[in-house]
């Protein structure tokens, strides 16, 4: 009050003043004031578009904080439900029974629960027309499986993975949802329900960190799955049209709009919103009224002050000046920095000059003391501290002068990397700064380590590829590095190898003894063939190799008569002393040869029958098979 009332006595007395200044002292008054209340506006403008700017970017960097840790929440459960649907399917049509699936799943949520996650439910399904749960829970005489929602939307979608419509647990006010699998038979379904409780705390945390913003999830039909405010978890927006989170709703899932300002109750937002990968939405909200409203406020004493007392405000242009580098520098600190980036750099792409925001002391050490020449000094650091597997890649990605094109129609870009140590790291570019034709002019500079999350995809892609049994690869990625080779013009020979009376062994001594028959046949494979070639389950008692150049019945013969040989040296003691024998087809291609998998895998299975039905041998090549008295193989006794 004291401050308006000094404003408005200046005011008063400006015309005795005015008066005792004299003519050409009060023009030059009158021009410095003019001339001062011209700045001090352009001044605060400036100051409430960085503002604005930074509020934008607050809010796209909540947004996609979020949805980056949503992801990697969610693609864990994703991928131990892919796993598992696999599995299942592999045991249903080996004709396993319920009491080995049910194991199976027993074992497979202890895993998830003591290496994954341990509040994830853990495996259950309806699985050969009965429920099953891995967890042990039992529902009870008046539980109908197929009518839970977790069954019924798995079956009306037609995907292999789905997103069941999640639900609050209102006894521990937490958000539930459940990843479910479809299996191969049509009416089988794996489920996983996973809590949403730490995905609960990013959206607070990002809240308390950000003024004035709101973090949300949003399910594809409008439900809250998480939200910075408790008290919102479980609502539908879509269902309230006529409240903010309604609004919001409708314009990110109906109308698909991912940065908008809405109007709602006298107050302005500006929302950015993020798919995620499961279809659901992660959404930042910012209350830019209420941010801004001081600014606004400054501005107008500002400028009342300025007509008061011009050498007043004219000292104050530059306090106010550097303030709004300040305001500016932060809020880019702010927005890009994280707790896990280790390494991270403000970049002037028109001065080529860097600043140092956080850093690894070997990487301070590298760069030095001086910010000029950003480019060559990115450039010196990738080639000190990259493995020489990634250097190409990555001087190429660090190329500053390509970036305005690569951020065109993105907000970052990321390459991922060895270092020197032979750990994974992730580079990233954030556009942070662009003129008004929309050229980068500032970008940050981020480096992350990613190793673990690197090694664990790489370990459940190894399991995904891996036949649980032998250790050799399953048909599906067997199949499809064959394929691949094929593609290449690789020529081979393509053997299918078939253990022989296998359901008599099962039945006189039981299915362990017929799990170490095949395990030797895949030890033996192991051992007869070279590392480079392709060893494969297709299912059952039926196994399959591609030796890439080997073109002639001689080092055909050579391999067979290792992996026979390595058959009758194996001894399993519940078949008392009797060998293990196998049946096998084989075939060859060559590198002129346009031939699929399909044809390699007909050809050498019908000529594995022709050996199967001779008592006389156990090898038939194709070129054989029509003429099998004329065929010579090694021999397995």
């Amino acid at each position: 009050m004291q401050n308006h009332r000094q404003v408005r006595r200046e005011r008063i007395s400006i015309g005795d003043a005015l008066i005792h200044l004299g003519a050409s002292k009060t023009i030059a008054a009158v021009t410095a004031i003019i001339l001062a209340s011209v700045i001090v506006v352009s001044v605060f403008t400036s100051l409430y578009k960085s503002e604005r700017e930074r509020i934008q970017l607050q809010g796209r960097m909540n947004a996609m904080q979020s949805a980056e840790e949503f992801d990697s929440y969610i693609q864990t459960g994703t991928n131990s439900v892919k796993f598992a649907t696999y599995t299942i399917d592999n045991l249903m049509y080996e004709g396993a029974s319920d009491e080995d699936i049910l194991g199976y799943m027993t074992e497979e949520t202890s895993n998830i629960q003591n290496t994954i996650n341990r509040d994830f439910t853990g495996l259950y399904g309806w699985i050969n027309r009965k429920y099953m749960d891995g967890a042990g829970w039992d529902p009870g005489p008046d539980f109908v499986a197929v009518e839970r929602p977790w069954y019924v939307e798995t079956m009306e979608k037609d995907t292999e993975i789905s997103y069941v419509t999640p639900y609050l647990d209102l006894e521990t006010n937490t958000v539930m949802m459940t990843v479910t699998g479809r299996l191969r038979d049509g009416s089988s379904v794996v489920a996983l329900d996973i809590p949403m409780k730490r995905m609960q705390e990013i959206p607070e945390e990002i809240a308390e960190g950000s003024d004035k913003s709101i973090g949300m999830v949003l399910a594809d039909n409008g439900t809250v799955v998480v939200h910075s405010d408790e008290k919102e978890l479980g609502k539908n927006y879509l269902e309230e049209p006529n409240s903010l989170g309604g609004t919001i709703a409708r314009m990110v899932i109906s109308e698909g709009r991912s940065n908008f300002s809405v109007n709602y109750g006298e107050t302005d937002y500006t929302v950015y919103s993020q798919k995620l990968d499961c279809g659901w939405y992660s959404v930042s909200v910012m209350d830019t009224g209420e941010v801004l409203r001081p600014l606004r406020r400054i501005q107008f004493m500002a400028f009342a002050a300025m007509i008061a007392a011009a050498l007043f405000i004219l000292g104050m242009y530059v306090r106010i000046s550097m303030r709004e580098l300040r305001t500016r520098n932060l809020a880019n600190e702010l927005s890009a920095m994280g707790d896990i980036y280790e390494t991270v750099y403000d970049i002037d792409l028109e001065h080529d000059t860097f600043r140092e925001i956080s850093a690894r002391a070997d990487i301070v050490q590298a760069v030095g003391g001086h910010n000029g020449n950003a480019q060559t000094t990115i450039y010196e650091v990738l080639r000190r501290f990259c493995d020489e597997r990634s250097k190409h890649v990555m001087l190429e990605f660090a190329d500053l002068s390509s970036l305005d094109e690569r951020l065109s129609d993105s907000v970052s870009v990321t390459e991922e990397f060895i270092g020197i140590s032979g750990k994974w790291f992730r580079a990233r570019f954030i556009a942070s700064e662009r003129d008004e034709e929309g050229h980068l002019l500032r970008v940050m500079w981020l480096v992350e380590s990613i190793d673990t999350e690197k090694r664990r995809s790489e370990e459940l892609l190894r399991l995904s590829e891996t036949d649980r049994m032998t250790g050799l690869l399953n048909r599906i990625s067997g199949e499809e590095r064959v394929s691949a080779l094929l593609a290449q013009n690789v020529s081979g020979m393509f053997m299918m190898i078939d253990a022989d009376k296998f359901k008599s062994i099962n039945d006189t001594y039981g299915h362990n003894v017929g799990d170490e028959v095949l395990i030797a046949i895949a030890n033996a494979m192991k051992n007869s063939f070279r590392s480079g070639d392709v060893l494969m389950r297709i299912g059952g008692d039926e196994f399959a190799a591609f030796s890439p150049g080997v073109a002639t019945k001689e080092n055909g013969d050579a391999i067979i008569k290792r992996l026979t040989d390595s058959l009758r040296s194996n001894h399993i003691e519940a078949l008392g002393g009797q060998p293990i024998k196998v049946s096998i087809g084989a075939t060859f291609c060559s590198a002129d040869e346009d031939v699929s998998f399909e044809r390699l895998y007909r050809q050498a299975d019908e000529s594995m029958y022709v050996s199967k039905s001779s008592e006389e041998r156990s090898v038939t090549y194709h070129e054989d098979a029509e003429s099998p008295d004329n065929a010579e193989s090694p021999e397995t006794e």
